[in-house]
């Protein structure tokens, strides 16, 4: 995400950069020392802002009390804690309101009958179950009950 930060007691007017993931990158000064921000940008470039921000931190240029480098640093901190609050937010509200998930299909092995018995038409009277002979027929042998 692109950042500006407005200086404070130095030459240089603004600073702006990139910060992905804690990673700075794209770093440039408007005014200032021309040849040394244009080295401090290139030495802080792909490193970690959390890293940055102790090296650069109390850097002081003559006697304004602080420096470019510094500035940078007080810019970097501003940052990280804007995405932190960020991604606080974010989970909260990815917590408060779920996103909706749609119901899945209940899976099947083929055609499913119905289980509620056919109805026949409107005015047919369905047609009755045979009742299944107790008596064994003529040539079948007789069922063994248990003993």
């Amino acid at each position: 995400m692109r950042h500006n930060y407005q200086t404070k007691k130095v030459c240089s007017n603004a600073i702006d950069f990139d910060l992905t993931d804690g990673v700075v990158s794209g770093v440039s000064f408007q005014g200032g020392c021309e040849g040394n921000l244009k080295g401090i940008s290139q030495l802080v470039e792909g490193r970690s802002a959390a890293e940055l921000v102790p090296l650069l931190a109390g850097i002081k240029c003559g006697k304004r009390g602080t420096s470019c480098p510094a500035q940078l640093a007080i810019a970097l901190k501003q940052a990280l804690k804007e995405a932190v609050e960020k991604s606080k937010k974010n989970s909260k509200i990815s917590k408060a309101s779920p996103r909706p998930q749609s119901p899945k299909p209940a899976k099947t092995s083929g055609p499913q009958k119905d289980a509620s018995p056919e109805r026949a038409p409107s005015g047919v009277a369905p047609a009755k179950a045979k009742p299944k002979d107790s008596k064994p027929k003529a040539g079948q042998p007789t069922p063994k009950l248990p003993s």
